[in-house]
């Protein structure tokens, strides 16, 4: 809780240090992975930020977060083809989200 506080508080990347050591002692909770995952791409981690929204994204396939911050994490990566498949799975869950479409555009 202390990183989801923090992090509210103090924006994206603040309290990752808590979500990571807490993601060390549940692995497979989805939730936690696509926070860190979350706050490793506001950091510009991408490149952390990719395994762990890829395993909340698998853990709970309706987290659309996920996959739209996939999407845009292979874009920053230069990988238009797997960046345009992620926004089009997040599009499918949320067809009425105004961000993913704008980023799918």
């Amino acid at each position: 809780l202390l990183g989801l506080a923090k992090r509210h508080l103090g924006g994206e990347r603040a309290g990752l240090p808590e979500l990571e050591r807490a993601l060390t002692l549940d692995p497979e909770n989805s939730n936690l992975l696509f926070d860190v995952g979350s706050g490793r791409f506001h950091a510009d981690d991408f490149d952390g930020a990719i395994p762990c929204l890829t395993r909340a994204f698998e853990a709970d396939p309706r987290l659309t977060g996920a996959a739209h911050l996939l999407g845009l994490a292979m874009r920053q990566r230069g990988d238009d083809t797997a960046a345009a498949a992620w926004l089009e799975r997040a599009a499918a869950l949320a067809p009425d989200s105004a961000f993913v479409l704008y980023d799918l555009a």
